[in-house]
């Protein structure tokens, strides 16, 4: 998720931490192996089962490894802590054989009791981790952490000695080592997370630098809130040698003009973001630096189902038909998105959905279902406010224009509500909202993965929507290996996503971010995983 903040706040920042030097950051950087990237998202978290922004990933892909890794080009799956595993011919068993020189960056043997501690916690409901439903295709994953079966003793995960750790599904899921290489499923700990109480308690120290013990290739040196994260190279790590780099730094700079000047200005390697009126003045002088590949991300509007005016499916819908797409990108991101009819991207895993009524343009009807809402004098309305992540860049452009759209199309005034970071992520995660701007990054190439955004239960369904027929329709095609049947109840599921509407989708955006020449081994992939073990710097 893309968040701003005050641009001349972070730049004092850059200023602060960089200091004053004769040469660029980037060229000492390159010399001592020492990589700087901003990212748009202060760190909420750096507990893997907890984290929700794509920027925070970024960091924990440097601190941890899971079973598995991948690739920087986004689809190869390589061992990770495991070295091989074994699939059964039903689909249904997972048998991975732990590496013996696989170490925590303390020192201590990583064991297979330490990922059925780590996958036990993720599904614990007093934990309430958003992003455990990537694992919903575990035995017993979805009761436990929805309450149907508190006993995490019974989630399909078992180490019958320590190098071997064995994973039982409900149901075959072709996705499934995609997904064992997100960030839920790093392992952590068992005794400093239970030593700092993080078995249940979000927010726990013992992800600060003086306690976390990790098993990726980089450990935690230092987090500075809003300044500085930096990670240093693990030593512990089974495979160190192979690791160039000898420390990352992590400046959260929340505005992505002001990343942009970092960039030019020579502190930064890289930005998680870029100013989209800047694009054709790189494309033209400044190509090589310029990275807009696609990549697997869906922004759209996030209604509250439960929150009045927008319990009313008729609102959703006229607040959805009052927007010009078309001109929403024009004002705001032209060259690096595109308008979507769907809440699935278009070509996400080869599907093709079909394009939702409700995304269409059309006022007139807006109106009439405002009104046939009982709402035909819209002074009725109550007060609606609009949530955005951050006060600043294009994230409040959007907002201001959508603003404007419902005002000229509708008559209705909504105010703009700009929060910071962790109170977005706050408003979401406890339903405290009307309305907001909302995205989704997929965490593997297949249409299923956004359309879990509506079944209900889910922990990122964030509008708290519950269709029994969607949810039916979502099972299906989530236990389903017939592409073509898959496809089918896509349909269906967009079809009733168009009708009760309780997300709008809005555009398709480009991964627009710069990447120094400097850098060696990046690679754009669709589902923006970094392998920073792949990364290294050339000597100037």
């Amino acid at each position: 998720m893309s968040r701003s903040r005050l641009a001349c706040l972070a730049l004092v920042i850059i200023g602060l931490v960089a200091g004053c030097q004769k040469q660029s950051d980037v060229v000492r950087g390159a010399r001592d192996k020492v990589l700087t990237m901003s990212l748009s998202d202060d760190a909420a978290t750096l507990d893997p089962a907890l984290a929700t922004s794509s920027y925070t990933n970024k960091i924990l892909q440097a601190l941890f490894e899971g079973l598995v890794s991948i690739s920087n080009d986004g689809k190869t799956i390589l061992p990770g802590v495991a070295e091989k595993w074994e699939i059964s011919n039903d689909g249904k068993s997972y048998t991975f054989h732990l590496r013996s020189n696989a170490r925590w960056s303390n020192g201590d043997p990583i064991t297979a009791r330490d990922f059925v501690f780590s996958f036990r916690r993720i599904f614990n409901p007093k934990l309430g981790s958003e992003t455990a439903a990537s694992g919903f295709a575990i035995r017993g994953a979805e009761d436990a952490i929805t309450g149907r079966n508190l006993d995490t003793s019974n989630i399909g995960v078992a180490a019958p000695d320590d190098s071997t750790f064995v994973i039982t599904l409900a149901h075959p899921a072709a996705y499934f080592l995609e997904a064992l290489v997100q960030a839920p499923f790093y392992p952590v700990q068992e005794k400093v997370v239970t030593q700092f109480h993080g078995m249940e308690q979000r927010g726990s120290a013992w992800t600060r630098p003086e306690n976390m013990i990790s098993n990726g290739p980089f450990k935690l040196k230092t987090w500075i809130g809003n300044q500085l994260i930096e990670v240093v190279k693990n030593e512990q790590y089974w495979d160190a040698e192979h690791v160039s780099l000898k420390a990352i730094r992590f400046l959260p700079i929340e505005d992505e003009l002001s990343e942009e000047h970092a960039f030019r200005a020579g502190q930064v390697h890289i930005t998680s973001k870029f100013p989209p009126d800047k694009a054709a003045n790189y494309l033209a002088e400044h190509p090589g630096e310029l990275h807009l590949p696609a990549f697997l991300r869906s922004d759209y509007i996030t209604f509250n189902v439960h929150r009045a005016p927008f319990d009313n499916p008729l609102v959703r819908r006229a607040f959805s038909l009052a927007i010009d797409r078309d001109r929403l990108i024009s004002a705001v991101l032209k060259n690096v998105a595109g308008p979507t009819h769907s809440l699935t991207r278009d070509g996400a895993g080869g599907y093709h959905p079909p394009q939702s009524s409700a995304c269409r343009f059309d006022p007139a009807e807006a109106k009439r279902l405002l009104a046939q809402a009982g709402y035909n004098d819209v002074n009725k309305l109550p007060h609606i406010e609009f949530m955005l992540n951050g006060p600043q860049g294009y994230t409040l452009k959007i907002g201001e224009v959508l603003q404007e759209m419902w005002a000229q199309n509708l008559g209705i005034h909504v105010a703009v509500l700009p929060v910071e970071f962790k109170i977005y992520l706050d408003s979401l995660r406890t339903k405290q909202f009307q309305v907001l701007l909302d995205d989704w990054i997929y965490s593997w190439d297949d249409a299923l993965d956004p359309l879990q955004l509506a079944s209900t239960g889910n922990p990122n369904n964030d509008a708290g929507y519950s269709n029994p027929q969607y949810d039916r329709i979502f099972r299906d095609a989530e236990t389903s290996s017939d592409r073509a049947q898959r496809e089918h109840d896509f349909d269906e599921m967009e079809n009733i996503v168009a009708q009760e509407v309780p997300y709008a989708p809005l555009f398709a955006r480009l991964n627009d971010h710069l990447v120094h020449p400097l850098v060696v081994g990046w690679d754009d992939n669709l589902v923006d995983v970094t392998n920073w073990k792949q990364i290294s710097l050339r000597e100037p």
